[in-house]
């Protein structure tokens, strides 16, 4: 992933998955690189905190329903 790229992903909405079925929206803070794999600095829509996460553990929220 280019910095061009990661920049693009700064200030997104995105869901969370913890592995265990829940999942839930984040949004992207910052970007890094770490042993050539991505990783996303995230805070949750509702609530507060951030963590670091693999961009694998992102994924898209879906569009409405019309």
């Amino acid at each position: 992933m280019t910095v061009a790229q990661m920049a693009k992903m700064i200030g997104t909405l995105w869901l969370l998955s913890d592995g265990k079925g829940l999942r839930f929206s984040v949004t992207v803070n910052d970007m890094r690189e770490v042993w050539g794999k991505p990783q996303c600095l995230v805070s949750p829509v509702d609530g507060n905190g951030e963590r670091w996460v693999d961009m694998t553990s992102l994924s898209a929220i879906p569009a409405p329903k019309a």
